[in-house]
């Protein structure tokens, strides 16, 4: 990206994210998408009449019931996760249309993305300067506490474009005490960030790739 001003990337990662929907928070989102009243029960009754029970030294132990979480493996749950998270979408848009905060420029500036969600990931983009990241850090400390969300500030990193100055990077990894991410990592067996050259991007992915054909179907391999 050029231009004078840097913007930054925040993959976001959420501590025991199935674990901690807080069903409240949950039952209240489902009503305010405008979900039926029956709808909402019957959902709220696959979440809340779970039970468990320990296996502990080949003994099973007392059964016992949660207060919160869905269940992680459940075809529904993938679903209810991004309903939750779409309250945090929300946030961010309002504080984009209040120019609070300001997406990364795509298609020669003619749009902007602020964020991108899938079941449990989340990237979150903004200018990178101390203020817009406190803007940003603000909305998720308000999302954590209706949720039952947690950062974890130690496996969520950031990545800045390449018109972001050095000194503008590490004054936000100090005030954010977050990392950005190193070239060796890979989010998903491919790099967090792709450069101009994407044939040794995913060179190791191509040959991962062949080593699991046949010399046959190599050949008509793009």
């Amino acid at each position: 990206m050029v231009g004078k001003e840097g913007y930054m990337a925040l993959k976001l990662d959420m501590s025991k994210v199935y674990d901690r929907v807080e069903w409240c928070f949950l039952r209240a989102v489902l009503i305010k998408l405008g979900f039926g009243k029956k709808w909402v029960e019957l959902v709220m009754h696959c979440i809340e009449t779970v039970n468990y029970c320990l296996l502990v030294n080949g003994e099973l132990q007392k059964i016992f019931s949660p207060t919160r979480g869905i269940r992680q493996g459940e075809p529904l749950s993938p679903y209810l996760l991004i309903l939750c998270a779409e309250t945090l979408s929300n946030l961010i848009c309002k504080a984009e249309e209040m120019e609070l905060i300001h997406g990364v420029p795509m298609a020669r500036g003619q749009m902007r993305v602020s964020h991108l969600f899938s079941a449990d990931d989340s990237l979150l983009f903004c200018k990178a300067n101390a203020e817009e990241w406190r803007r940003m850090i603000s909305l998720l400390r308000a999302y954590e506490r209706d949720s039952g969300q947690r950062l974890n500030v130690e496996k969520t990193y950031v990545v800045f474009s390449k018109n972001t100055s050095k000194i503008t990077q590490r004054f936000i990894l100090s005030i954010a005490r977050m990392r950005t991410t190193m070239p060796y990592e890979r989010y998903l067996g491919l790099p967090p960030v792709v450069g101009k050259d994407r044939f040794k991007t995913f060179k190791t992915l191509l040959d991962n790739i062949k080593l699991k054909l046949s010399n046959q179907r190599i050949k008509t391999l793009s």
